[in-house]
């Protein structure tokens, strides 16, 4: 009786061993589960803050090479993003991508004082040999489009009552008052359509300036 109610005890306590040792690893499988699902989530937000911040940055202010850098430094930021293993690791991949992303030059209409002063005096020159003198319809401040092939594009400021509007190669450029936009150089200058047209400039560069002029004016 003794040994039956001994092998019967050892039975009952291996079955709940074995009960006991499959509920462990079910609460171990649901947790991993559930901090898998989590992680994920938070991956996917990680990625949709990446998407808002660079929507923010907007492309109209980059040019369109600075403006592919950022979109790199995004994918690699969402890779590193899915590659991570803990919360932490997704924010430092989210850290990592908007320090790139701020590192990227940004369009500025306005150079900066020593730039100018350079721009101001190649358009002198170039006016005093063109006109005679210097326009005095030119203001001494100007919005720069950046410098494309060696010449510097711009457009002298100044209080305008009109709108212009002009065609280069079905590119439409409208602006207020009727004052050119300028493609200036070291050696030759003139009209951004004049150097257009005597194909100093590519048509990927023109709509290059087209796409900044846009986000000017429009």
């Amino acid at each position: 009786m003794i040994n039956k109610a001994f092998e019967s005890s050892r039975f009952i306590f291996k079955k709940f061993k074995r009960l006991y040792l499959l509920s462990i690893a079910f609460m171990i499988t649901f947790l991993l589960t559930a901090c898998t699902q989590v992680l994920n989530e938070y991956k996917e937000t990680a990625k949709i803050n990446l998407d808002s911040y660079i929507e923010e940055k907007g492309i109209s202010n980059y040019y369109s090479d600075n403006w592919q850098e950022i979109t790199f430094a995004v994918a690699n930021g969402k890779e590193a993003i899915d590659a991570a293993k803990t919360k932490s690791a997704v924010d430092n991949a989210v850290a990592n991508a908007i320090s790139k992303i701020d590192q990227v030059y940004i369009i500025e209409i306005y150079p900066n004082d020593e730039l100018r002063l350079h721009i101001l005096d190649l358009y002198h020159s170039w006016a005093i040999s063109e006109f005679g003198h210097v326009p005095s319809s030119e203001a001494e401040h100007f919005i720069y489009y950046g410098q494309y092939n060696g010449f510097y594009v711009l457009k002298f400021t100044g209080w305008y009552f009109s709108y212009y509007t002009e065609f280069i190669d079905e590119l439409e450029f409208s602006r207020p008052g009727v004052g050119e936009i300028y493609a200036i150089s070291e050696g030759n200058s003139g009209t951004l359509k004049e150097i257009y047209e005597a194909q100093y400039l590519t048509r990927s560069e023109l709509e290059e300036i087209h796409r900044i002029h846009n986000a000017i004016f429009n």
